[in-house]
């Protein structure tokens, strides 16, 4: 069974962000957590605005190794693309 994070507000994605800030300037073991917490969240909100994301995302399950690497780099692009749009 999957579990599906539902879309956050900006407040709550804004407040990770300062989390992770805070904790990184105190060196805490907890920033790397937070940091992935939010990668998650905006991998997330990309799948779920982007149906090619989506669709790259299918094909992982059937890619081999070198198809992936490049699903992945454009994946990347395009959450590079949806942070400066933001």
């Amino acid at each position: 069974m999957r579990c599906r994070l539902t879309q956050p507000t900006n407040y709550e994605l804004e407040y990770l962000q300062e989390s992770l800030a805070i904790l990184q300037r105190i060196k805490s073991p907890d920033a790397e957590t937070v940091g992935e917490w939010i990668f998650k969240v905006r991998f997330n909100q990309l799948l779920q605005q982007s149906p090619e994301a989506q669709e790259l995302y299918q094909q992982l399950e059937s890619a081999d190794e070198d198809t992936r690497n490049q699903i992945f780099a454009r994946l990347r692009e395009l959450m590079d693309d949806e942070d400066g749009n933001g």
